[in-house]
């Protein structure tokens, strides 16, 4: 055990040892004794950071919220004040985040991780529901829209087009999330424009 590592350093080396093993064994056959015995820490260590398993993932599924909000911020998403721009950068962002998390979706889709699908999609559903708000905010402000219910509104199509795309073929890959793109791309498009 190596006590000379700093606080955050340590954390994240727990992190990164329990995401590891969520994805190759699963959550729900991944255990804290699983984690501490693969970082070579006590379980106090593990409890002084978290204080439960599933505390862990809503901290690695923040991580990677995180990554998505920087490649979005990276694209010019964020600082867009336009609807067709708005619209074809968060297209672009989400692109290259589920490339580079290629790995990580597929793995979110094994039947032993339903936990973490649950909790990553809670947390992204609201995410990517909160962007679509912004989009509607700039049309709004802009006159290209007259949402009344921009809450409700935002909810209404990001959870519409996440049922409309999720299917229990469990298809992953390069083509299938372009297909996905596109069709969100082209559906927001149509129902925003």
């Amino acid at each position: 055990m190596n006590s000379r590592k700093d606080s955050l350093e340590r954390k994240e080396e727990l992190m990164n040892i329990a995401m590891e093993l969520f994805l190759s064994k699963g959550y729900e056959e991944t255990s804290i004794k699983d984690i501490i015995l693969q970082a070579d820490v006590a379980y106090g260590l593990f409890y002084y950071y978290f204080d439960t398993k599933e505390a862990v993932l809503v901290e690695i599924v923040q991580r990677w919220l995180n990554a998505y909000r920087a490649v979005l911020t990276n694209v010019g998403f964020f600082a867009c004040k336009n609807v067709e721009g708005a619209i074809q950068l968060f297209a672009e962002g989400s692109n290259i985040f589920m490339t580079q998390f290629g790995r990580v979706i597929e793995a979110l889709h094994m039947e032993s991780n339903g936990m973490i699908h649950n909790v990553a999609t809670k947390i992204f559903l609201k995410f990517i529901s909160d962007a679509v708000m912004d989009i509607m905010k700039i049309g709004n402000e802009s006159g290209e829209y007259h949402f009344m219910y921009i809450e409700q509104s935002a909810k209404a199509l990001v959870y519409g087009i996440y049922e409309a795309i999720h299917d229990d073929t469990n298809r992953f890959g390069a083509e299938k999330r372009q297909l996905d793109l596109e069709f969100i791309q082209h559906f927001l498009s149509k129902v925003l424009n």
